[in-house]
């Protein structure tokens, strides 16, 4: 699994956060890694706007989660996204949730979203505006850049 693209964001957990058992209620990570892709996106350029922007839409059509500790009221934390490339007409990544104050693993996890475009449509074939962010950002694909030049 190659992670060339990091972001990071930290998050403290607020009291409205916390269950009955006084730890982050296990929907609210699902929260806290969208706050993780828009740091990416804020980071690469690589989000829901900049998609739509160019006439897509890019839906979660997956996201898996793995609890490993927990948090509890006013832990601070960094979420750590790292992108990970695939052939197919998708966008992955995968979430390190590391508690600040001792660097325990809180949880980890991944998402896969899909392109469509406008009208719903599955795009099978990625977009030209995802290769060309993939040939400006990964160096995999900066052969492919040099070539489209000449």
């Amino acid at each position: 699994m190659d992670h060339v693209l990091t972001a990071e964001k930290e998050i403290e957990v607020r009291f409205n956060e916390v269950d009955l058992y006084n730890i982050v209620w296990h929907g609210n990570y699902v929260i806290y890694l969208e706050a993780g892709r828009q740091s990416f996106a804020n980071c690469f350029g690589l989000g829901a706007k900049e998609m739509l922007e160019q006439g897509y839409y890019v839906p979660i059509v997956n996201i898996d989660i793995q609890y490993k500790k927990p948090l509890v009221y006013n832990d601070v934390a960094t979420v750590f996204t790292r992108y990970r490339d695939c052939r197919e007409s998708q966008i992955l990544f995968d979430y390190e949730i590391i508690r600040k104050s001792d660097g325990a693993v809180i949880c980890t996890a991944s998402t896969r979203q899909v392109i469509v475009g406008l009208e719903w449509d599955l795009k099978v074939v990625p977009p030209p505006c995802l290769m060309e962010w993939k040939m400006k950002w990964l160096p995999q694909y900066q052969a492919l850049r040099k070539e489209k030049v000449n």
